[in-house]
């Protein structure tokens, strides 16, 4: 199996639903909802979701995990943490239905990434059992841990709320500097945990603060609850467009397919980048590292180095928005 990520597409949505772990809870309604709120999610700026592939299957049948992540308000957090039945996402696509969503839109997540920080929630994930061995799981599993610390770094994250489901992946995280929030028991053969449920699919709550995450460094909470210093560069979210996905690895011509602009406006929105960051910083491209010096065009190598220097600095790719007196 060869496995890439990728970011999920509108296309991704429906495949993703069909294997998610807790998909048991959900009636033929609350699908049909679920799947609108994620819609609008993607569509409004307000979720990473990830989607990991198998380029060894064939196109269409590549999907083997999928996943999906907010940031929310303090009070939900505060809900969830002693309240709130269990299935975070279900719970927020029914307030979201009702005219209440606790989701924050890019421009509050931009805000709050500049004062307080961010409260993120991971709402979803799974993975196609019937693709995959137990090898391949553990693979793409590992994959998608790492990954989602890529995803969000960078962000000032206040606290981190996870679902698990069943007891063998709740010790993983027990061992992993996360706290535990709920076990749910209250819930058990109630409409929010129905019999229906497995053992091995019992949801559990599991979070850290950044105040926890720093007494356990080195840990996966400590690596994903983090807080992410200042921009430098406060680069124009078009050029930060450019600047994503020239870091997953996609050449101009792709970039401007991918963002339906011409060839010529890519090149344009690179040269604006590059006198964003010589204004700031006059020697970071002009003085470049011996190993950046080979032999080839000078232009090719300051993009080299920028890139490597942006996978280091991922705030400077994070929304950012300071009050206007400031």
């Amino acid at each position: 199996m060869h496995f890439i990520h990728r970011p999920a597409q509108i296309a991704d949505l429906e495949p993703g639903f069909d294997i998610l772990i807790e998909k048991a809870v959900y009636n033929q309604v609350s699908r049909v909802d679920t799947l609108r709120f994620w819609r609008h999610l993607m569509e409004s700026g307000s979720c990473t979701s990830v989607v990991i592939e198998d380029r060894d299957l064939p196109k269409g049948k590549r999907m083997v995990m999928f996943g999906l992540s907010v940031f929310v308000t303090g009070d939900f957090v505060r809900e969830a943490r002693t309240t709130l039945p269990p299935f975070l996402g279900l719970r927020l696509m029914e307030a979201w239905k009702a005219g209440q969503n606790a989701v924050l839109d890019p421009g509050q997540i931009a805000r709050a990434n500049a004062a307080e920080g961010l409260n993120l929630a991971i709402l979803h994930y799974g993975w196609d059992p019937s693709r995959l061995s137990q090898e391949d799981t553990f693979r793409a599993r590992q994959l998608m841990q790492q990954i989602a610390v890529t995803y969000h770094a960078g962000y000032r994250i206040r606290e981190l709320l996870n679902q698990q489901y069943g007891p063998e992946l709740k010790k993983i995280f027990d061992n992993s500097g996360y706290t535990l929030r709920r076990d749910y028991k209250e819930f058990i053969g109630t409409p929010f945990l129905p019999a229906r449920i497995e053992p091995k699919h019992h949801p559990y709550l599991i979070g850290t603060t950044f105040a926890e995450a720093i007494k356990h460094p080195g840990t996966r909470a400590a690596h994903f609850c983090c807080h992410g210093v200042p921009p430098r560069f406060h680069f124009h979210p078009r050029e930060k467009e450019v600047l994503r996905r020239a870091l997953l690895g996609e050449t101009d011509e792709e970039i401007g397919r991918s963002l339906h602009v011409s060839h010529w406006a890519v090149k344009k929105r690179w040269q604006a980048l590059y006198d964003r960051v010589m204004r700031v910083d006059p020697d970071l491209l002009t003085d470049l590292p011996e190993d950046f010096r080979s032999e080839g065009a000078p232009k090719r190598q300051r993009r080299r180095y920028l890139m490597e220097y942006l996978r280091n600095r991922p705030e400077e790719l994070r929304p950012y928005q300071l009050p206007e007196n400031q």
